[in-house]
């Protein structure tokens, strides 16, 4: 049986909504790197990639969050469900 409080699911369904977020806002900022012309400017390519690199790095962190907290919220569950052993 898996409980799980309302307060932990809300913290869950937050940091997936943030996650999301993350991965549409890296998506766009690699279409942006994509989209720039051949000849830009090294400042122009630099940003872009410094762009693209802090997104993906924000959705992976993020990534990890929701990744941490399906793991504590499954070990509180395994915890509450896992009996002591049983002495002869």
């Amino acid at each position: 049986l898996v409980v799980i409080t309302p307060e932990s699911a809300a913290e869950l369904a937050a940091l997936i909504k943030k996650y999301l977020e993350a991965q549409k806002a890296s998506e766009r900022a690699m279409e942006a790197r994509m989209k720039l012309a051949p000849g830009s400017t090294r400042a122009r390519s630099t940003t872009a990639n410094a762009n693209w690199a802090r997104a993906a790095e924000g959705r992976d962190r993020l990534q990890e969050a929701v990744q941490r907290k399906i793991d504590a919220m499954a070990e509180s569950v395994s915890a509450r469900t896992t009996s002591p052993p049983v002495k002869p």
